[in-house]
This record gives structure tokens, sequence and C-alpha cells, in this order.
């Protein structure tokens, strides 16, 4: 597979993401579990991480949100890591590269791209931040004149080094990051999207996946 086959497959995988965490297909693996929370002689029917209220002693309203701190594990295509139960995780296979979408409720998604070892992290740089730009720009995007500007991200013990810039879609301003990388037999791009709103959720999951991200041959 060459720079230019590379780029293609991106860009056709890259149309199954939409700014704001929506997949057009995937395996989701989060479900939503219902409780029961009783409080004094009430009970309350609540789902996990999202917003409810309780009646206080004269009657008053009060805002009440259920967090659960557990963490899912993700194992498919030879790959697994842990991520917050609030971000949605969702894979596919197409034009001959694996990918694994993670989105939060807000407007961050991580995209990682696999492919065999045989291919370089510099293939895969070649064709990952020309494909970015080229479909979001076909979505309204307005990209930074700047060039990108240098990042680098902790993963496990190792320092990834990347590219970092920002673009304003439908009057939000976004910061996107691109690294590739090569990890057991197979190699990885990968793009985060985010807006600063999301900055805090994005570092979080960012950090949780990195840090445990582990590929099969690497066990």
């Amino acid at each position: 597979m060459n720079v230019n086959q590379i780029g293609i497959a991106i860009i056709s995988l890259l149309w199954v993401v939409t700014i704001g965490g929506q997949t057009a297909h995937g395996d989701a693996t989060i479900t939503q579990s219902q409780y029961d929370l009783t409080i004094g002689d009430k009970t309350y029917s609540v789902v996990p991480d999202q917003p409810f209220t309780i009646s206080g002693p004269d009657g008053t309203q009060i805002p009440a949100l259920l967090r659960s701190k557990r963490e899912l594990v993700y194992h498919n295509f030879g790959i697994s890591f842990t991520y917050p139960q609030d971000v949605r995780v969702s894979s596919d296979k197409s034009e001959g590269l694996e990918t694994v979408t993670a989105d939060t409720p807000g407007n961050y998604t991580m995209i990682m791209l696999i492919l065999p070892g045989f291919v370089s992290p510099n293939d895969m740089k070649s064709g990952l931040e020309p494909a970015m730009v080229t479909k979001y720009k076909s979505m309204g995007a307005k990209f930074s004149k700047s060039p990108p500007k240098p990042v680098v991200r902790t993963m496990g013990s190792r320092q990834l080094s990347g590219s970092k810039n920002a673009f304003t879609l439908n009057g939000e301003d976004y910061r996107y990051e691109t690294y590739t990388f090569a990890l057991g037999d197979q190699t990885f791009a990968l793009l985060l999207v985010y807006t600063l709103d999301e900055l805090k959720d994005s570092e979080h999951a960012t950090s949780m996946i990195l840090g445990s991200l582990k590929t099969d041959a690497a066990k």
C-alpha cells in the first residue's frame, strides 16, 4: 500500500466520523443501565451520567447526577485499552484499514487507524494530515493559516511526537492533533479532535486510552 492509497483509505474511513461524536456505523460497546435510587421514602429511576432531579424536604427540585467511575475495556483488531464509561467506542474495517473511534457526548473524538507493521509510521504520517484536512474542509471547516506546531504526548513509558493545529467549524473553534507510531507488530495513526470546552474530558480519556494501549503481540 503506497502513500496515495493510504491517503485515500484514510479519507474513506474519516467519512464515518462527524463532529460531535456521531458514528455512521460500528459496534457500540457501552450499554446504559438503569438503577433505582432511594432517598428517604422516595425512589428515583436513574441512568448513570444523565441528569435527574430529586425532591427536597420542602418540595424543592434539586438537580442531581449519578456518575460512575467504572472503567471499560476494549479488545478487538489485536489491540486492547481501558477507557472511561462516558466514552463511546466503535470500530470499523474498510479499504484495508482498521479503525477504532472513541468519543464523548461533547465535542471530542479520537480516531485510531491501524495497519500491519510493514507500513511505516512515516508513510502513515504522509497520508494522515492531508486526508484529515480534506475531510473537514469538505464540511466547511476553516483551518488556521499558521503551520502545525509540534506536540508530545506520553504513552506508557514512551513519548509520542506529533503535530497540532486549529480550525473553525459551525462557529466553534477546534483543535486537532496527529500522531503516528509503531506498537508490537502494528502501525498506528492517531487523530484527536476537540474543542477547548472539552479539553479536560479529552485529556482524561486520551491519557487513559494511550496509557493502557497494548497489542496482543506485545502481551
